[in-house]
């Protein structure tokens, strides 16, 4: 058996609905929020719907197993096949279907897509895909997402927006340990850590440290400060946005003045970045525990960041 439809019923409602098999006695509704996420038993009825209660904006997946009662004891079914349904919030765009990704020209096997409306919209649909073992694009999560002040589009330094176009991560970072099981190369960053914003700085746009590094990655080697502490950031000071953080090559010639520090990390609560781009921070987590690496122990997954319009002519 599977799931039929999902569809909206309410203001924060989904209708999941299956055709009842003859001989079973009922059936468990389970859901995550990853298409690869744990799924929890929200719902064990004699039905054949079952309405949820749900968050605007973000992506759910559900599967449900039928069963029957044989003297005493539940029999229960294999697992339908996964289907995601989610609620739209006014002005984001919808996630693109996971069928239109192999379209993108992009590295790698996975990709995570910022889409906005319009390019003065500060807020975005986050979505993240990935290969299956068959080679299949899935769509992995997607979620509200919180991006520059003045929307996309970046050109200078302080014009908080977030950068157009295809990038790809540099570095993971956070405040807080490495996530377990997480693959890529991370830093725990402490007070000597710094991303230089100071144009006048040799080390603008650079993920630096002012002491011998011990994370032993290359980024962080231990330079002389030159920069004003008003135009960098101390990483360590910002402990819930950076609590787990990813690094993109935006302006990787470290032009003056063109922009730099831009990050995709943890939501606080504002309704717009200076040029970042902010998630939830479970799905940060998330992130950083499912993202792969390549053979130089890089990370391997991509970003685009664009207009809903424009994604797929990447």
């Amino acid at each position: 058996m599977n799931i039929i439809n999902i569809k909206k019923t309410g203001n924060n409602k989904l209708e999941i609905s299956w055709i009842k098999v003859s001989d079973q006695d009922g059936y468990r509704v389970y859901r995550a929020s990853e298409y690869n996420g744990t799924y929890t038993l929200v719902k064990d009825t004699k039905d054949d719907k079952f309405i949820d209660n749900v968050s605007i904006g973000n992506g759910y997946y559900y599967k449900i197993k039928s069963y029957k009662k044989e003297d005493g004891k539940v029999i229960l079914s294999h697992f339908s096949l996964i289907k995601r349904g989610g609620i739209n919030a006014n002005g984001v765009p919808a996630s693109i279907p996971a069928t239109k990704i192999g379209s993108l020209k992009i590295n790698g096997k996975q990709v995570i897509i910022v889409s906005v409306d319009k390019a003065n919209n500060t807020t975005a649909n986050v979505s993240f895909y990935s290969k299956d073992k068959n080679g299949q694009w899935i769509l992995d999560f997607s979620t509200i997402g919180y991006i520059g002040k003045n929307g996309i589009g970046k050109t200078k330094e302080g014009d908080n927006k977030t950068p157009i176009g295809l990038f790809n991560f540099t570095a993971a970072f956070g405040v807080a340990s490495k996530p377990g099981n997480a693959k890529v190369p991370y830093v725990k960053v402490n007070e000597t850590h710094w991303l230089v914003s100071d144009s006048n700085s040799k080390y603008y746009n650079r993920f630096v440290s002012t002491s011998k590094s011990k994370d032993g990655y290359s980024q962080t080697q231990e330079v002389v400060k030159d920069w004003d502490s008003s135009y960098g950031e101390q990483l360590y000071n910002y402990p819930k946005a950076y609590k787990y953080s990813l690094i993109l090559n935006y302006n990787p010639g470290n032009v003056p003045h063109k922009g730099s520090a831009i990050f995709l990390h943890c939501y606080t609560n504002n309704k717009y970045t200076a040029g970042c781009v902010a998630i939830p921070e479970s799905k940060m987590k998330y992130l950083l525990q499912k993202l792969d690496v390549n053979s130089q122990n890089k990370i391997a997954a991509s970003i685009i960041i664009d207009t809903a319009d424009n994604i797929l002519s990447y």
